[in-house]
């Protein structure tokens, strides 16, 4: 198992992680400890510890945020999955049941054309020669 070091409030940590995972710890520490010198900026010297801390807390703020709105885009799109699949739902019911009614129109047509056929002329002409 691969070892790095990250620095942390000028503190250096070894640490283990997966191997290809050296690069993701390192950024997640350089995270961490840009989060403690920002409040650090703010408040001063306040003590390693309470900056530890107050950092943990503040980037657990971030992340239950992000959790929050990635659940809201989860129901969301489920939502708007169920539409789609109810809109696809109708979709197949009004084609049906246009297919129905064309089947229905087409049996008229050729009802009427049948009719048409075998009927006999309103007005027979006849052919004279002049």
């Amino acid at each position: 198992m691969p070892h790095v070091t990250v620095t942390v409030n000028g503190k250096n940590f070894r640490m283990a992680c997966d191997a290809g995972q050296e690069d993701h710890l390192i950024g997640l520490a350089d995270r961490m400890n840009e989060a403690i010198e920002g409040l650090r900026e703010t408040f001063g010297e306040i003590g390693d510890l309470r900056l530890t801390v107050m950092a943990s807390i503040l980037m657990t703020d971030k992340l239950d945020e992000a959790e929050r709105r990635i659940a809201a885009g989860e129901d969301k799109a489920r939502t708007l999955t169920g539409e789609r699949d109810a809109a696809l739902a109708k979709n197949g019911e009004l084609e049906a049941l246009f297919v129905d009614q064309l089947e229905t129109v087409q049996s008229r047509v050729d009802a009427l054309a049948g009719d048409l056929n075998g009927a006999r002329p309103l007005v027979e002409v006849e052919a004279t020669n002049p």
